[in-house]
């Protein structure tokens, strides 16, 4: 249910565009190692995401996450609430990836 009063965005989305979130995300989480190379990147993918992905896209995203790590271990999941904002203060999250490097 919505509350009365509240703002609504409608989205849509693609493979594409999901893989390219995925691929932003890692590309973010990386650069803010600066020089210092990544030893894991962990990623939480929305389960929702699923939906979207499919197998084909599931292997896509697997390999702009790859592209991003180097040698180091990629590990994530699917989950619930792998919310991180990095701006702003409201939002109802649905179809969210999260990346951390750890160098």
């Amino acid at each position: 249910m919505v509350p009365k009063g509240a703002e609504v965005w409608l989205g849509t989305t693609d493979v594409d565009a999901t893989v390219d979130a995925a691929d932003i995300a890692c590309a973010e989480a990386v650069a803010a190692l600066g020089d210092t190379p990544p030893q894991a990147l962990l990623v939480f993918d929305c389960a929702a995401r699923r939906a979207v992905l499919q197998r084909e896209g599931m292997l896509a995203e697997l390999s702009a996450m790859r592209r991003h790590s180097g040698n180091a271990a990629v590990a994530g999941c699917y989950g619930n609430g792998e919310i991180a904002r990095v701006r702003g203060t409201n939002g109802f999250h649905n179809q969210t990836v999260v990346a951390c490097a750890v160098g």
